[in-house]
């Protein structure tokens, strides 16, 4: 199984967003679109920042939503749950896709709250990519392409899971 993983990446309105990327490779959350890159990067500070002492508040089951960080869950206009990491000032941090159940919304937010704490940053927008380790200190430099995943110095084609090794 691939590790969890937070991608940076453009969008077809040329916005840079970040998603939150499980083991399972499914896409959890996804941030809002930025103009720069840089507050992108703010965005995951934000995220890590919040997501592990962020209260849930279920507004599907009458619960105001206060102050502070907080995951919000509710339902959409086509009746699927969904949450929303939102920072201490209100802004909307990342926001979830739909599921059929409460139970499904609330192992999705377990889902952003590990991928906060281990997840590697993987910046998808550059020709040599940068990936970081865990705790955001060391960086590995290297390519990525379409269908391949750079973890230190070896690659991992994250469709069969196979590992290729430079010069190998």
């Amino acid at each position: 199984m691939a590790e969890p993983k937070i991608q940076i990446f453009k969008d077809k309105r040329e916005e840079f967003r970040f998603r939150l990327v499980s083991e399972n490779n499914e896409v959890v959350a996804a941030s809002q679109g930025y103009d720069v890159k840089a507050s992108a990067r703010k965005g995951i500070d934000s995220l890590k920042r919040n997501a592990q002492a962020a209260k849930i508040v279920d507004s599907t089951a009458g619960e105001e939503s206060g102050e502070g960080a907080r995951f919000l869950i509710f339902k959409d206009k086509g009746d699927e749950f969904r949450f929303r990491l939102v920072a201490p000032n209100g802004e909307v941090v990342a926001a979830s896709q739909g599921y059929d159940a409460k139970a499904g919304c609330r192992k999705g937010i377990e889902a952003v709250q590990r991928i906060a704490r281990e997840g590697v940053i993987v910046d998808t927008t550059v020709a040599k990519a940068k990936v970081e380790s865990r705790s955001g200190g060391t960086s590995f430099l290297g390519r990525i392409s379409a269908g391949y995943y750079f973890r230190g110095l070896w690659w991992r084609d994250v469709l069969t899971g196979s590992d290729y090794r430079e010069g190998a």
